[in-house]
């Protein structure tokens, strides 16, 4: 007899621009303190740690080369902030990007389910209540307060 996993949709909470949180705080603060307000279950909220690495610079390089961040912007930053105003430097790389667009601080684990979309709901009230925003990690859309998830629903569900 063959099982069939149940769908999950996948979301994460970010922190939003201009914040520079502590690499732990997603992992130690922010999902436990989602999931005992909320009295989630374990394992729908996860928290990440901020662990610099050459994807950083990598995505940096990127947004510099396109035009979307400026070098001027990086090198300011990183002289405020005492940071090497190196693109190859992991650490300056991961805060530019995380003071440019904020960083997830964990991941959401929801049943593609009605049930699971109401907790989604919830988690996305709480995450603006808190100053941090829900996002579809695909898209990066930051989904607004009070928004229906019922769309991200698979059609089979």
């Amino acid at each position: 007899m063959r099982h069939s996993l149940p769908s999950v949709i996948e979301l994460e909470l970010w922190s939003r621009p201009g914040s520079c949180l502590p690499p732990e705080i997603g992992k130690l603060e922010i999902a436990p303190l989602c999931s005992r307000e909320l009295a989630l279950r374990e394992g729908i909220v996860l928290g990440l740690s901020e662990i610099p690495d050459p994807a950083h610079s990598q995505s940096l390089a990127v947004s510099l080369a396109c035009g979307e961040l400026s070098r001027r912007a990086f090198a300011g930053y990183c002289v405020e902030n005492g940071l090497a105003a190196d693109v190859q430097s992991m650490e300056s790389a991961a805060r530019f990007l995380e003071h440019s667009y904020g960083r997830a601080l964990a991941w959401v684990h929801l049943e593609a389910s009605s049930t699971g979309l109401e907790i989604g709901e919830r988690i996305n009230s709480w995450a603006h209540s808190q100053g941090y925003c829900l996002q579809e990690p695909c898209t990066g859309v930051c989904f607004l307060n009070g928004v229906s998830l019922h769309h991200l629903l698979p059609h089979d569900a």
